[in-house]
């Protein structure tokens, strides 16, 4: 690991540019073939299932898909399908017709409409209701939408990239995903990487950070010790780059003009870990079923079920979160 400190230091002393495709960052064997998969594809219009755990970058893998298309000059609608009814999704994505339902006062677009020519990317797909499902694959089909409360189908010319933090493995068995709909889905399968996985990119993605956050704050970029470096470096990152991101950018806010502290930082790791031990102990402490469900769940939805995320959250295994499940 002081290798890479030292690697990044002469890059930055020197000027190089990092090795980088638009806003991404990776000099890492885990990022080289997400570049490679992205110049590829990039010129196609097939459809792209990028999988990868929360906050690994995976808006900023579709971003890049479309930025080297050739529909670069149309636009790239994002949407969130997570925490939807049927019926809002549906208005959502293919738009709805004026008195289609209470409150429909005006004619609205949907996702499919306003993408037309360009890029749809569709974050967490895996938490679409079944009916829209169905009515995704038809669109995807047929090439054209129908508004909610509408009879006219509109054409519609749309390269759809969905992305998701599930495993597909566990949802298609279960019936919570349509089979059908995830090969449509999934003509190209990129998969991004956790940090942890890239650890040398770390020093890189702190220094850029700290470009970006010094720039927005007016704050010099604080001196960072190796040790500082290293410990950034060796940390799991269980959030991911989101989390490295809010590190460096609460670094900015209350640390203006100091170096960084290695103390500092540790106490932080230290509250972070603390956090989730007392999660853990909570979920496995001999209380009653429900209350330990309860506390379960809890975890499980600010995961949006990911058992992997979940259960590196409470310090344990997938086996015992699945044992917890059971009982």
């Amino acid at each position: 690991m002081t290798q890479t400190v030292r690697e990044f230091k002469h890059v930055t002393k020197a000027g190089k540019r990092m090795n980088r495709l638009g806003a991404l960052i990776g000099t890492s064997q885990a990022m080289q073939p997400v570049f490679e998969t992205i110049r590829s594809i990039a010129a196609s219009d097939a459809a792209v299932l990028i999988s990868g755990e929360s906050g690994t970058g995976k808006e900023l893998a579709a971003r890049e898909i479309h930025r080297l298309s050739h529909l670069h000059a149309r636009p790239m609608i994002s949407w969130n399908c997570g925490a939807m009814t049927e019926s809002l999704a549906m208005s959502e994505l293919f738009g709805h017709e004026r008195g289609a339902f209470t409150g429909a006062t005006r004619a609205h677009s949907g996702k499919f409409e306003l993408a037309d020519g360009g890029t749809l990317f569709m974050d967490e797909v895996t938490d679409l209701p079944l009916a829209v499902q169905a009515s995704l694959l038809r669109v995807l089909q047929e090439k054209e939408i129908v508004r909610v409360g509408g009879e006219k189908a509109i054409g519609v010319n749309v390269r759809l990239i969905a992305a998701s933090n599930k495993d597909f493995k566990e949802l298609i068995p279960g019936g919570r995903f349509r089979l059908d709909l995830y090969y449509r889905l999934s003509t190209v399968v990129l998969r991004m990487p956790p940090l942890r996985e890239r650890q040398e990119d770390i020093p890189y993605l702190v220094w850029e950070l700290s470009q970006e956050f010094s720039q927005k704050y007016g704050v010099a970029v604080p001196r960072i010790p190796d040790s500082v470096m290293n410990a950034l470096a060796r940390h799991p990152w269980p959030g991911n780059i989101r989390e490295l991101r809010n590190v460096i950018e609460r670094v900015f806010l209350l640390g203006r003009g100091r170096s960084f502290s290695r103390s500092w930082f540790e106490e932080m790791f230290a509250m972070d870990r603390a956090v989730g031990e007392t999660l853990a102990t909570q979920v496995a402490a001999p209380v009653s079923l429900a209350a330990r469900r309860d506390k379960l769940d809890e975890v499980l939805a600010r995961h949006r079920g990911n058992k992997t995320a979940a259960a590196r959250e409470l310090g344990v295994t997938r086996k015992t979160i699945h044992k917890w499940l059971k009982q």
